[in-house]
């Protein structure tokens, strides 16, 4: 599951019970101040609780999602592994994308997140490559595990990516990067499809993946 965390420290054992293997949390700042300006709340403290709680819990590995943005957060990435090392939480740094944002927006707030691997590989006692993007995880010295996400213009990550999303309209979308391939998905079942159908549905959605799974 995917969260803010804000009300997370009343529910993560309860959830845990409930069967949640584990949480990803968007995690942008640490300073009261920035925490507002990037997600309109004040309640850095409540988010904080409730990672500590996630991973008092057992919804491990407890992963946080940084955007990193020029200007506005990118400063505070040592602040942010230091936070994985105290509290034994994943970091994951994610480049700041194009997306529905536009040139404008990429130009002022992107974030050229290469050198930050580099320092990265320089300070970890030990990197391995996750199976499933082919993603590199480091392993700090000072005990902080680190994630980079740069999914733009990244061959290797497309090429090894398997999954699929449902969108909020009930649509298979096959990557997170396009908005003009999404198959029905939720309107087949609605209507009664046969288990054919919806395997079709899926078939069609893999397809879809260009160009690595495309037939």
């Amino acid at each position: 599951m995917t969260t803010n965390a804000s009300k997370l420290a009343g529910l993560a054992c309860r959830l845990k019970e409930a069967g949640l293997a584990r949480v990803n949390i968007s995690l942008h700042s640490l300073k009261p101040d920035k925490f507002k300006e990037i997600t309109g709340s004040s309640k850095i403290e409540e988010v904080e609780a409730g990672i500590r709680e996630a991973l008092r819990c057992g919804l491990t590995p407890v992963k946080l999602n940084m955007v990193v943005m020029k200007g506005v957060n990118h400063e505070e990435i040592e602040d942010l592994i230091e936070f994985s090392s105290e509290t034994g939480a994943v970091l994951q740094l994610i480049e700041f994308q194009e997306l529905e944002n536009g040139v404008e927006y990429y130009d002022k707030l992107h974030y050229d997140l290469v050198p930050v691997e580099e320092m990265l590989a320089e300070r970890s006692e030990r990197i391995v490559e996750r199976e499933m993007h082919r993603r590199k995880i480091y392993y700090l010295r000072n005990g902080a595990q680190v994630e980079v996400v740069r999914p733009m213009h990244n061959s290797t990550f497309c090429k090894y990516c398997t999954r699929l999303r449902v969108t909020s309209d009930g649509k298979l979308k096959a990557c997170l990067m396009r908005e003009d391939n999404h198959v029905p998905f939720v309107s087949l079942m609605r209507s009664g499809a046969s288990h054919e159908e919806v395997v079709a549905a899926f078939k069609e959605a893999v397809r879809r993946r260009e160009p690595y799974w495309k037939d």
